[in-house]
């Protein structure tokens, strides 16, 4: 998964983070090179990488932590969760974050629909085709998606079947 769909993918968005100050914490990436999961086509796979890095790109901004030190960057990874799908049915949870501000509480069940568009993209370009295009993907491979704010920004994620 790493070396095959989610780094060529990164590769592709390296130079425009970098020309726009945002850097690539990969410290806790966790997503090994030799990851066993049940078969997904690499295409499709590598797309929604692809949408999440665009998106990430287009909507991390800086922000203040605890120790005021100010960042602005994007991280990825993945966790294994045991009997996500069902008893002995184990998930691989595969995530894209970025430091901004957390979506409206009442945007989150719908940032996955078609041409759904949040506030906050009002001034970048999109057609809010990407996600549901992401959620389109990871359905058909039987998984789930989702957003979850955290302490620096958002998170959004994707879990397949192992």
């Amino acid at each position: 998964m790493k070396k095959d769909v989610v780094q060529p993918q990164l590769e592709r968005f390296m130079e425009q983070l970098g020309e726009i100050g945002i850097i690539v914490d990969d410290q806790l990436s966790g997503i090994p090179d030799a990851e066993v999961i049940s078969v997904v086509d690499v295409g499709l796979i590598a797309k929604v990488f692809a949408n999440l890095f665009s998106n990430a790109l287009k909507y991390t901004q800086e922000i203040l932590t605890d120790t005021g030190e100010k960042r602005k960057y994007i991280s990825y990874g993945h966790e294994l969760i045991r009997d996500f799908f069902g008893a002995g049915k184990d998930g691989v949870k595969y995530n894209v974050f970025n430091t901004s501000p957390h979506l409206k509480p009442e945007e989150r069940d719908r940032i996955f629909e078609e041409e759904y568009r949040g506030t906050n993209s009002t001034n970048r370009p999109g057609t809010g085709h990407g996600l549901a295009f992401i959620k389109n993907a990871i359905e058909i491979h039987g998984g789930v998606v989702g957003y979850e704010p955290t302490r620096y920004g958002n998170n959004f994620y994707f879990i397949l079947p192992k």
